[in-house]
């Protein structure tokens, strides 16, 4: 029987997990059948992280990267500087490093989950190689990467491009050589507005969004500009293919829109605001936090 898992985390710190799986009943169709089944035998389980987080921190939902099996947890945003590891089964710390010389801010995985990419206020961005049996980051960066002259808010990571990218509130993008560490180029945005969040698009795109202005744009990998529009202020944000990309704004709105345009395809309106937005790999549905804790799911059909 296939089963799957979200990982969530509230307001209080509180660690929660849910094994589900998608019910196969004969005679029903997909159409008909409950989105998914808590599992009996594994009940929900919650756990309160001990250490508390940085209050300076806007883009909290940045600090935490799964891995592809939701079995390990990344966190960093603590006031500690430390980048912590937690085993989803059992709640277990696995690991906490500390390298950064100030609060980490940002924290990515790469696809392959080798790579986590952590970056942080005193302007570094790291590369780790990591161990996605253990749940360890090596204890010696791969790289340390410098070039930004505030705190680093986003990172992300492509290993089939051998890039990675981060923005910072210097209102730059940088783009280095995963796997040489080195310095490409800089995406320099003349408004001076910091960039919030940032993502590659393994097509050679990047998105960025920059939340003073409310502006979300389209760069080649050139650093050329493609196209801006002005959007809701994203709170999340989720990428579903080479084609479709979902943001979340703290209006309660949810939007679908295409990579290669921006342009907005469809919309829906909650009546909270948006505080996570993640899929199902298998089953194509929806998971969307909301800022009153509650939970929803939507089949996707786009």
């Amino acid at each position: 029987m296939p089963y799957d898992k979200i990982v969530m985390l509230d307001e209080n710190r509180m660690l929660h997990t849910f094994q589900f799986f998608l019910p196969s009943r004969s005679g029903q169709t997909l159409a008909n059948q409950v989105p998914f089944i808590i599992d009996p035998f594994n009940p929900p389980k919650f756990q309160r992280m001990g250490v508390t987080f940085d209050q300076m921190i806007t883009n909290i939902d940045q600090c935490f990267a799964t891995t592809k099996t939701g079995k390990f947890l990344v966190c960093v945003g603590f006031w500690d500087n430390t980048i912590k590891i937690f085993d989803t089964d059992n709640y277990k710390l696995i690991q906490s490093v500390c390298f950064h010389q100030d609060v980490v801010t940002c924290v990515t995985i790469d696809d392959s989950d080798q790579f986590v990419v952590t970056g942080s206020r005193d302007g570094s961005v790291i590369v780790w190689r990591f161990n996605p049996k253990s749940g360890e980051l090596e204890e010696t960066p791969l790289h340390v990467l410098i070039g930004h002259d505030d705190t680093v808010t986003s990172v992300d990571v492509d290993s089939d491009l051998d890039l990675v990218v981060s923005g910072s509130q210097d209102s730059t993008c940088i783009l280095y050589s995963l796997s040489k560490g080195r310095y490409i180029r800089s995406i320099i945005r003349k408004e001076n507005a910091p960039i919030s969040r940032i993502k590659i698009i393994s097509e050679g795109y990047i998105i960025l969004f920059c939340s003073k202005n409310r502006c979300l744009s389209l760069y080649s990998l050139n650093a050329k500009l493609m196209k801006d529009v002005l959007v809701s202020n994203i709170t999340c944000w989720f990428f579903l293919d080479h084609h479709y990309f979902l943001i979340g704004s703290n209006q309660g709105r949810l939007e679908i829109r295409k990579i290669h345009n921006l342009k907005m395809v469809e919309y829906f309106q909650f009546n909270e605001p948006l505080t996570a937005i993640t899929a199902s790999e298998h089953y194509g549905f929806l998971i969307i936090g909301l800022m009153n804790g509650k939970m929803m799911i939507a089949k996707m059909g786009i």
